[in-house]
């Protein structure tokens, strides 16, 4: 999809494809998007960035990738 020109920061539903990689802990996703140009600080509309929904034990790899970013 993003070599087709998906909108990698678009927010359908309020958060971007890299707040959703990071809600279900999917760190190869999250390094894909990143690697795309995801913004990193980009707000969801409850007002959190992607790092707020890496809570979970699975998510510390998604957190790692986006604090070395």
């Amino acid at each position: 999809l993003l070599q087709n020109g998906a909108a990698v920061n678009r927010k359908p539903n309020g958060k971007t494809p890299l707040h959703v990689a990071c809600t279900v802990s999917n760190a190869d996703c999250v390094e894909l998007l990143l690697e795309w140009g995801a913004r990193i600080n980009s707000m969801s509309l409850s007002g959190h960035t992607p790092l707020h929904y890496c809570i979970t034990r699975e998510s510390l790899d998604c957190a790692k990738h986006l604090i070395l970013k």
